[in-house]
């Protein structure tokens, strides 16, 4: 992936925790993959998804929900930093 298709991934990574918030609190990487699978992100596998989202994780984009039950099932949300980016 070039410089240009990352950052139209990781937008589209945004876009779909943005678009699923109203209804859902965090979105796992399956549920993200699937989504940007669906924006033509074909040749991406989840481990690589997994990549993107924790780095931008680490720009503050976007935050891990807290789990009280089960930690093992990580799941994000966008945050405000990442709705100024998408804007």
């Amino acid at each position: 992936m070039n410089d240009a298709q990352t950052e139209i991934f990781r937008k589209d990574i945004l876009n779909a925790l943005l678009a699923s918030e109203p209804n859902i609190p965090g979105l796992d990487v399956s549920s993200i993959w699937v989504g940007v699978r669906s924006l033509g992100h074909t040749k991406i596998t989840p481990a690589e998804t997994l990549e993107h989202i924790e780095y931008l994780q680490q720009k503050g984009f976007i935050a891990e929900v807290e789990k009280k039950i089960s930690k093992a099932h990580r799941c994000w949300r966008i945050t405000d930093e990442g709705r100024r980016l998408l804007d």
